[in-house]
């Protein structure tokens, strides 16, 4: 049986790709073995064609697109030659600064038109059409739960979820539907009992109307009794009130307290007026003032320290005054060591504290100078110049901009202060860059200020506006607090030539007991005016009170004139107010009269009617769909089993032809936790599970089920990159047995390897060596040699 006819790259052209400046590679239709020393840059080779096809990422051992160009290039660009049953077609993938570019036939195109043709060819960046180093140990080290995933790419079963993905959104529609029509449903029925019960209850309101005219005659004749019976008490008063103060005559009392309030108030100007009593007034001032003056210091005082240690945190405050000057102290780190532009909030963010570290020549200088700084108030850290340990800095990763010490300006004998305050901090561009796996292996620190712990912990630094605030403040502070020094001293000064406080005492004592005095009077002068004022205002609320009962009982007539005939309530029915009360209430609570409510009734109850009739309709129509959900999640279980089937049957096969053992592959489980298991027995070994193989049988089981997936899923070429590694003599043969395969079937297989067993199968080979760090291509064709 020939193979079918399938696309073949004639020819590959690479410009400035990884270490091949420029090469025009033809290639032909068979196995082409690729070998050379090691970094000649024979994978290089193969990864210039997958480039192409689509592979990306690890695949082409780049973490980024402009890692692909040729040392020194600005641009690089590989491009395919193709031969189809149509015709010839080229594909170019390209590299320019940091972007990629996609060519068909020299013109430049988007990249989905680039993935389109070559799917359209039958080429696909899948991981079993380019088996780069470590596939074949990736395969082997799967899970049967992740080898799943092989099958579900051969067996179209995305499609069919895709499928069910639209009957679940269908299914999500039409019970939308059938809940709103349900809710429509539900409120009209609602509705419809209230209606009838509003018909009951007008039946009632009429009752209750005539029995609220009742009760409310009975209550005004109850109210008309109560107010005239108030009427006659109120005409009593008036005509029998006295005074409020009882038997004493309030005239002669209020003389003799305004007397004495007369000689208080004498007693009171005589003692104000002594000279003695004014000093005492005037020491007791002064040390209000004094305590006064004490406790406003004691808060400039407390918020000194507190500005003071804020500013210290960001190295603001400079070297101590008490050891400025003092020679071997050098300055502070802020000082010494400065960022270079652009980097001016990372290095205030990354040093914090440590800013204002006080560089000191040696270590015995740093322990001479801690009386000093004791006194000073400030807690300051020494870094010794002789002593200092700076801890190995991290290796930044390759997205940052590399170590804050890269970026700082500082003479080189401080070198060791810098790394110990600097070293283990890395900048980025902004703390949303640093992957989630390189937390706690360095500090990271960003551009603008923000700085990541090695715990995660991630501070935001102040911007300077703020710093220069607390200077101002802390000056403005330091100039009230000798201000109030100043003060306190005159205060002191002026208090220690005034009386002491025991006679001050003495006087102000006397003063009190003067001015009680007269308050008591000044009291007892009021109560007597209020009970006069109390008196007046009682008889005239009598007054006013009269005038409004005289009125009501004139009103409560009239209302019952207007009841005529209408019986008052029988006294059996309790208090009639409450009783009117509750009646009252209830006929709010009751619809009014309305002749239209029966018909309404009967028109809502033809809606409920079709309301009913419509949410058995979608009802019906959600069986349907719940159906068809069913037939798709079959239909999907069957692709699975049958995919399963035929890559079980080219696994045994080609298993059995490689290796002369047999294989069996089944799936356990069901969708979506299914799992796919291997057995394979081994020439004379009993059935053994993939993954109990030794490294040798598994590797071969692996290659095995990477041509099993080609003969299910067909691809015109296979990229294998040093594929057989880990394999000894027989299993390389068994392996070259694979390739042999793989070529039988039309596509054109490239394998880099090392191994003569291997490279023995191959139609031809091509040597890859390296010329000044330059790879060139050289080409043996073995047809020539028989034998």
């Amino acid at each position: 049986m020939s193979p079918e006819r399938l696309p073949t790259i004639r020819e590959v052209r690479i410009r400035n790709f990884k270490s091949f400046r420029s090469l025009n590679l033809p290639l032909l239709p068979g196995i082409t073995g690729i070998t050379g020393p090691n970094g000649s840059g024979k994978s290089n080779l193969l990864e210039s064609i997958a480039f192409v096809l689509g592979h990306r990422g690890r695949g082409l051992r780049a973490a980024r697109l402009g890692n692909l160009v040729s040392r020194g290039a600005r641009r690089a660009e590989v491009t395919l030659k193709i031969a189809t049953r149509s015709g010839e077609r080229t594909v170019s993938r390209g590299i320019r600064g940091s972007t990629g570019f996609y060519r068909i036939g020299g013109r430049i195109v988007p990249r989905y038109r680039a993935e389109l043709l070559l799917r359209e060819l039958g080429y696909r960046a899948d991981w079993y059409t380019y088996v780069a180093q470590g596939t074949v140990t990736r395969l082997v080290e799967m899970s049967p739960r992740e080898r799943v995933g092989i099958v579900e790419e051969i067996s179209g079963v995305r499609e069919f979820e895709r499928r069910r993905a639209e009957i679940l959104t269908r299914l999500g529609e039409v019970e939308g539907r059938l809940e709103v029509i349900r809710a429509r449903l539900s409120e009209r029925e609602r509705f419809l009992s209230s209606l009838a019960r509003r018909i009951e209850l007008m039946r009632r309101r009429e009752e209750l109307e005539r029995r609220a005219l009742s009760l409310r005659k009975a209550v005004l004749l109850e109210e008309l009794n109560r107010v005239r019976g108030r009427i006659s008490e109120l005409r009593l008063g008036l005509e029998g009130g006295g005074e409020a103060g009882g038997d004493s005559n309030p005239d002669v009392e209020m003389e003799a307290v305004e007397a004495a309030i007369r000689e208080a108030e004498r007693r009171l100007r005589e003692l104000e007026s002594d000279e003695h009593m004014r000093i005492a007034r005037e020491a007791e001032s002064v040390r209000l003032r004094i305590r006064s003056k004490r406790r406003e210091l004691s808060a400039v005082e407390r918020e000194i320290e507190a500005i003071r240690a804020t500013l210290s945190s960001v190295g603001e405050l400079g070297v101590p005054r008490e050891i400025s000057g003092v020679e071997g102290v050098l300055g502070t780190v802020s000082q010494l060591i400065k960022p270079l532009p652009g980097y001016e909030r990372a290095y205030r963010a990354a040093a914090g504290g440590r800013a204002g570290d006080v560089v000191v020549e040696s270590l015995d200088l740093a322990l001479s100078l801690r009386g000093a700084l004791r006194r000073s108030g400030r807690r300051v850290r020494l870094i010794p110049l002789d002593v200092v340990r700076p801890g190995r800095p991290p290796s930044p990763p390759g997205y940052s901009l590399g170590l804050m010490i890269e970026h700082l300006s500082y003479d080189p004998d401080l070198d060791g202060v810098a790394r110990a305050v600097f070293g283990g901090t890395v900048v980025v561009r902004d703390l949303r860059d640093v992957s989630r796996g390189d937390i706690g292996r360095a500090r990271f620190v960003s551009l603008d200020g923000d700085l990541m712990e090695r715990d995660g912990s991630v501070i935001v630094t102040p911007d300077r506006s703020g710093v220069r605030g607390r200077l101002e403040r802390l000056d403005e502070l330091e100039a009230e607090r000798e201000r109030l020094r100043s003060e306190l001293a005159d205060l002191e000064r002026r208090v220690s030539s005034l009386p002491d406080e025991s006679s001050v005492r003495r006087m102000a004592e006397e003063l009190r007991g003067v001015r009680s005095s007269l308050s008591r009077l000044r009291e007892r002068k009021e109560r007597i005016l209020r009970l006069r004022l109390e008196e007046a205002r009682r008889r005239a609320a009598v007054s006013e009170e009269l005038g409004r009962l005289e009125a009501r009982e004139e009103q409560i007539l009239r209302e019952l004139d207007s009841l005529g005939d209408v019986e008052p309530a029988d006294p059996g029915w309790g208090d009639p107010s409450s009783a009117l009360a509750a009646v009252r209430a209830e006929l709010r609570s009751l619809p009014a009269p309305d002749p239209g409510l029966e018909e309404e009734y009967g028109r809502e109850l033809e809606k409920v009617k079709l309301a009913r009739a419509e949410a058995e309709e979608i009802e019906r129509e959600r069986m349907e769909v719940l159906e068809a959900l069913r037939r798709a999640t079959g239909e999907r279980d069957g692709a699975l089993a049958d995919a399963v089937g035929r890559l079980a049957e080219a696994f045994s096969k080609i298993y059995g032809e490689v290796s002369g053992g047999s294989a069996r592959m089944w799936l356990s489980g069901s969708w979506p936790d299914a799992a796919l298991e291997i057995e394979v027995i081994p020439p004379g070994k009993p059935p053994t599970r993939l993954e109990s193989l030794s490294g040798g049988e598994k590797s071969v089981a692996a290659l095995a089920l990477v041509a099993a997936v080609a003969a299910v899923r067909p691809s015109p070429i296979y990229l294998f990159d040093e594929a057989d590694a880990m394999l000894d003599a027989e299993n390389c043969r068994r392996f070259a047995k694979i390739l042999r395969i793989l070529a039988y079937s039309g596509s054109q297989v490239l394998v880099v390897s090392l191994k003569r067993e291997t490279l023995s199968e191959a139609d031809r080979i091509l040597g890859v060596t390296d010329s000044g760090g330059r790879s060139r291509v050289v080409g043996v064709d073995l047809s020539r040699y028989p034998g």
